[in-house]
């Protein structure tokens, strides 16, 4: 089972078991797999990211099949030595949202409710020296 899925699964059954039992039976639940993009785990964000719009639009990270050549040095998500790309769902199906050209990471950060998604990416693991002055 995918990370993804057991943290997603934990979420649930904790929520069982603090929410009252009549207001659990007055509504119903669906346990969607948001899948992955090829490796092994996919993940949402925790608050105070938004990753789920009114719209059913979700936002996640999720590993490619692409090794990091940057690895431990990017560690974005210190996970496995994959590349991370953000996702978008809609309607039962996974949209990679890409990265800076290159072998690079991405990762969302906010869903607006008419799918504005907010994010970033690193481009070659380098600190802009005319940036980050001190």
């Amino acid at each position: 089972m995918r990370s993804g899925n057991v943290i997603l699964i934990a979420a649930i059954s904790i929520l069982a078991l603090v929410i009252p039992g009549q207001v659990m039976a007055q509504h119903r639940y669906k346990l969607i797999d948001l899948c992955t993009l090829g490796g092994p785990n996919s993940s949402m964000q925790d608050p105070p990211i938004r990753a789920l719009n009114n719209r059913g639009m979700a936002i996640g990270n999720s590993e490619t099949t692409t090794a990091d050549p940057t690895f431990p040095n990017s560690c974005i998500f210190c996970g496995d030595p994959l590349i991370v790309h953000a996702f978008g769902w809609q309607n039962g199906a996974p949209a990679d949202l890409g990265a800076l050209p290159g072998t690079n990471t991405s990762a969302p950060n906010w869903i607006s409710d008419t799918g504005l998604i907010v994010g970033f990416s690193s481009d070659n693991n380098m600190t802009d020296p005319l940036h980050w002055r001190q």
